[in-house]
This record gives C-alpha cells, structure tokens and sequence, in this order.
C-alpha cells in the first residue's frame, strides 16, 4: 500500500472513469490507495464478502470459477464490482497472471463515490450488468 496521493492522470486511465470531469476525477483520486501483487496471487476469493473495488492500472488478471478462466482483464479494467454494489458473496477469484498495480476502493469509499458523482454509479451498473450475462 502507499501513502502517496494518486493523481488525476492515474484516475483517468481506468475506463469507468476516464469521461469524468475534472471534479469527478479529483474526488475519485481523493479516495484511491494502491496495492501490488506478485504473478500468481490471489487479489479476489470467491465466497468471500466483497470489501473492494479494485481498478487494475497496470498488469493482467484472470477471473476464475471453478477452475474455469472466465475473463482476462489488464490495465483500465475494474474488477469487483459486482460484489460491492449488490453486497453479495464473491462469485469467482480473480488471480494476478503478471505482477499487477491496482488502485482499489473500499466498499464506504465506492457508497461516496456513488453518491457524490452519479455518472460512476451509473457505469458501475452498467458494467456490472453486462457481465452478469
């Protein structure tokens, strides 16, 4: 973890928030820390409650069930979601398959998030729907 402040410029890269203005930007970057994990380690476990919001700013993930690789996501993608909108159980690990960066959000800071700049709420949704199919 770090406990220097994330920039704009870093906010920006992550796709869910890179239309925000320049006051959306700053108020997520208020909110963010980073965190690094090593290839091969876990940074999501299924069944576990969801405490994070996690926006991958450089590295690969996998998301896995059951063995199965159902997605691999790299730098601008945020993972998660689901989890800390619906406040429901993990459904799927998510494992570093590179050293990953990852600015992350927990779960009170993403209910912030949601309330002080809508158009997050509204692509976290979103995002969160598409993959539920």
């Amino acid at each position: 973890m770090s406990d220097q402040s994330i920039s704009v410029d870093r906010i920006r890269g992550i796709d869910v928030f890179s239309q925000l203005g320049d006051d959306g930007l700053e108020q997520v970057a208020a909110l963010a820390q980073e965190r690094t994990y090593d290839e091969g380690k876990e940074l999501l476990h299924h069944d576990d409650w969801p405490e994070d919001l996690l926006a991958l700013e450089e590295g690969k993930v996998e998301v896995r069930r059951d063995g199965d690789v159902l997605a691999t996501l790299e730098a601008g993608c945020v993972v998660g979601e689901r989890g800390v909108l619906r406040r429901a159980l993990r459904n799927a690990d998510v494992v570093a398959i590179t050293p990953v960066r990852v600015l992350f959000f927990h779960r009170n800071k993403v209910r912030t998030l949601r309330e002080g700049v809508p158009e997050i709420d509204e692509r976290l949704q979103a995002l969160a729907e598409s993959r539920e199919s």
